[in-house]
């Protein structure tokens, strides 16, 4: 089963996570992209598991 990151994307925010869906490299509705840059560590695990959830 493919996933749609698009919709992935939609769920994601309504647990208050946000990612863009796709990538330069490879992109289509499959893949996405996630920062860290501006994050601590514990905003990071906090929100790989909301995304988590929303699977």
């Amino acid at each position: 089963m493919e996933r749609n990151a698009i919709e992935f994307a939609q769920k994601a925010i309504a647990r208050l996570v946000a990612f863009v869906p796709g990538f330069a490299e490879s992109p289509g509705l499959a893949t996405l992209r996630l920062s860290f840059a501006t994050s601590n560590v514990e905003k990071i695990e906090e929100c790989i598991a909301r995304l988590g959830e929303v699977l």
